[in-house]
């Protein structure tokens, strides 16, 4: 009898010892197994890759061989784990996707949840559960258990939405989905779909370079020059003889692949097939004829972990010459030198964190909000630690310093969902990862991310900002807090007031007036910033207990008396304090408005559902037009506020500057948070008033973000301030890192 085999494939690298354990696990439940490795090279996280790489891989396998799958982004969340029998193979792996090309070939016999706990270890890590709980279900079916076996049914499967060429008379369009280790380019276009064009000339251009015609080998190309050709999959390959196709072109997935039939294509002189970056116009669209040339300058830019895309792409165009005219069936826009186009359907990566975000609330924080909130009560293990173990703490913040690398779309759909639960839960968001870590990665010196980011990203540090005082909220210019440099130490003395997380937090962001002579004149800048830790000398903090809203959070002050902060705690340069606490608000304001969308959606979802169960005149009161009405109000603002935030979102992904765009995001969704959660207490009626419902508890809630980061009416006139002219946003010295690129200092 043949020796079982267990093919195994993940995104673990050779460094550690992450697969070399697997295999260890395997081998202690069916030591007679035969493993094999595919790869442990897949990207970190990418689970298209992943997907991809498999599929190439595990039809050359003997009949009877278990996939043991792990690239999994969503490790400890609430995705399930999964087993599948396909063809005349069997696979174990996370239910994410990762199986999609597999299962598009071979139509899944069965599918089971990995929920029977006797096939896993007693214990099972929320961070390895590739040792714990897919090694261990791979093994025993080596050692010939059923499928059936390791759990119950799994009717519906996650399956990633994977690119597919198009085809028309005379053009193919496609997409690169992989870079091999060689840098070439591999597309989704396969042979049979490339021949699919009537046969004649063709031209494919890559980049600035243009390809004639397809090889059949790389030899066949000179040392260097760019080719065409099918590789071993029999997909188009993008290739270098000798070098990275990849590297010396600049281009990588998604990056769009155009075959044109030249002899086909009507008018078409100089009408060609392009390569280009992902969503790019370079070269001339599918399916337009001119002799004018587009050059396509991208205005995306991609880290995104789990699918390799931005999760709001677009692009943008010039003319080149800029006084040919527009090719035809492009919009004719002379007074817009840019265009770009932003793209809202969500990566599988934000997808997933969206869902387990939903998931992790409702299951572990939900059920304890509204006892919480009646005692005024924090609950910090609970919510600090689950935060924490979910990645949300450093959610948006480079994986080079502890965080989860994810995009700022990413940081706003956690602050929606985290706010549709409670808004205590977005307000750590808003203060810990968008006041202070984003300020600190885009200001702070690298001994200072290293020191402090790192920590706080990772959750075992909490950070907080102080910026209000007693005689200082919109007026900045009046705080009172003084640093006097002392050798090479600045002594502090000072309030802060209404600071989230004031009994919680172990470092704050701290502006401080560093010239007396200033302060008095009132001009910002000599106001700097400052990271203070609570362990310094002179610092003490305390709760404020008579606010009315958001009570399950932690709300206080902190003073600070002769207290000594050494001088390389300065962020950003002694007099920046003012630029760098209005590029906090930024940050902390996106968080806000996506917070206030969610907000929105509770208040809504609370609506519909009370209005379909609570009758008055012998009907559900949702037949009322009026009721109606304020439901309907309540989904336009939701789904205004969600674009609104998605776009500050977008324009952050891309390193533009948003100001304005999210000011103005911050104050539609707050003030329709506000008008949401009233009226769901009107369709509550006297219910509403009590605190047997939640949207009592969401009007007590939502009135703070009309206050705090700006308020309504502060926001108002900044908006028409843009307008007039009277406003414009000058350039600071750092901006926030676009996603992919790192912070200057």
């Amino acid at each position: 009898m043949a020796r079982p085999v267990i093919a195994m494939l993940t995104d673990f690298g050779a460094r550690d010892h992450y697969a070399g354990t697997m295999k260890g696990v395997a081998l202690g439940i069916c030591p007679d197994v035969t493993l094999v490795d595919i790869t442990h090279e897949v990207p970190a996280h990418d689970v298209l890759a992943g997907a991809l790489e498999l599929a190439a891989a595990y039809k050359y396998f003997p009949a009877g061989t278990i996939f043991l799958v792990v690239v999994d982004p969503g490790v400890g969340s609430a995705r399930r784990g999964i087993a599948a029998e396909a063809g005349d193979f069997k696979f174990v792996a996370p239910d994410n996707g990762v199986l999609t090309a597999v299962l598009d070939e071979h139509a899944p016999k069965k599918i089971v949840e990995l929920s029977e706990r006797r096939y896993a270890r007693p214990t099972v890590s929320r961070t390895f559960e590739g040792r714990d709980r897919f090694a261990p279900a791979a093994a025993w079916l080596a050692k010939g258990i059923e499928l059936s076996a390791l759990g119950r049914s799994a009717n519906a499967i996650h399956r990633l939405d994977i690119p597919q060429p198009t085809v028309d008379a005379d053009h193919v369009v496609g997409e690169v989905l992989l870079v091999d280790h060689f840098g070439n380019l591999i597309t989704n276009i396969d042979r049979r779909t490339f021949d699919k064009l009537s046969s004649g000339p063709l031209d494919i251009r890559v980049g600035t370079f243009q390809v004639s015609k397809v090889i059949s080998t790389y030899a066949d190309a000179a040392p260097g020059d760019i080719c065409a050709l099918f590789g071993s999959s029999d997909h188009l390959e993008i290739a270098a003889n000798g070098t990275s196709a990849s590297a010396e072109l600049g281009l990588g997935r998604g990056a769009s692949v155009q075959r044109v039939n030249l002899s086909a294509a009507s008018g078409s002189a100089g009408f060609q097939a392009c390569i280009g970056p992902p969503g790019s116009p370079e070269g001339l669209r599918s399916g337009e004829s001119s002799a004018t040339s587009l050059s396509g300058e991208c205005g995306r830019s991609g880290r995104s972990g789990g699918s390799g895309r931005s999760g709001e792409s677009g692009w943008f165009y010039r003319r080149d010459p800029p006084d040919l005219p527009d090719p035809p069936g492009l919009p004719d826009l002379p007074d817009l030198p840019d265009l770009f186009m932003m793209d809202f359907e969500l990566t599988d990566e934000q997808r997933l964190l969206e869902q387990s975000v939903r998931e992790w609330g409702s299951r572990e924080v939900a059920p304890y909000v509204r006892e919480n909130d009646r005692n005024h009560h924090f609950d910090r293990d609970r919510i600090l630690g689950g935060m924490a173990r979910l990645g949300l703490l450093g959610i948006s913040v480079p994986q080079e310093y502890g965080g989860a690398g994810m995009d700022y779309i990413s940081l706003g759909l956690a602050s929606e969902e985290l706010e549709y639960v409670d808004t205590s839960l977005r307000v750590i968001m808003s203060v810990h990862a968008g006041l202070n870590c984003l300020s600190l990665l885009t200001w702070g010196s690298e001994q200072q991310k290293r020191r402090y980011l790192v920590p706080q990203a990772q959750g075992t540090r909490i950070a907080g900002y102080g910026l209000t005082e007693p005689s200082a909220g919109s007026d900045v210019r009046g705080m009172q807090t003084t640093a006097t440099k002392r050798g090479d130490r600045y002594v502090l003395n000072g309030e802060k007031s209404w600071i989230s997380l004031a009994d919680v937090a172990d470092t704050f962001m701290v502006i401080a007036w560093t010239d007396a002579e200033k302060k008095k004149q009132r001009d910002p800048s000599r106001l700097t910033a400052f990271i203070v830790e609570r362990t310094f000398k002179g610092f003490s903090s305390g709760p404020m207990k008579e606010k009315w809203g958001i009570l399950a959070g932690n709300t206080g002050w902190f003073k600070m008396a002769d207290m000594e902060v050494p001088e390389d705690n300065v962020l950003g340069r002694v007099g920046e304090g003012f630029k760098i606490a209005m590029f906090a608000l930024d940050q902390g304001r996106f968080t806000v408005a996506a917070g206030a969308t969610g907000l929105i959606r509770a208040c809504r979802d609370a609506s519909v559902k009370y209005a379909l169960e609570r009758k008055a005149f012998g009907v559900e009161i949702g037949q009322h037009q009026l009721v109606k009405e304020m439901i309907a109000q309540m989904e336009s603002d939701y789904q205004a506020a969600r674009l609104l935030w998605l776009r500050a979102g977008w324009l952050k992904n891309n390193g533009r500057r948003n100001t304005r765009e999210t000011g103005l995001a911050k104050w539609f969704a707050t003030v329709a948070s506000e008008r949401a959660a009233g009226d769901a207490v009107q369709i509550h009626g006297a219910n509403g008033y009590s605190d047997e419902y939640p949207v009592g508890r969401f009007y007590r809630n939502c009135k703070g973000a009309v206050i705090y980061e700006g308020t309504r009416e502060i926001h108002k006139l900044m908006q028409a301030d843009y307008l007039l002219g009277y406003r414009s946003d000058r350039p600071t010295r750092c901006e926030l890192p676009a996603i992919g690129e790192k912070s200057k200092v």
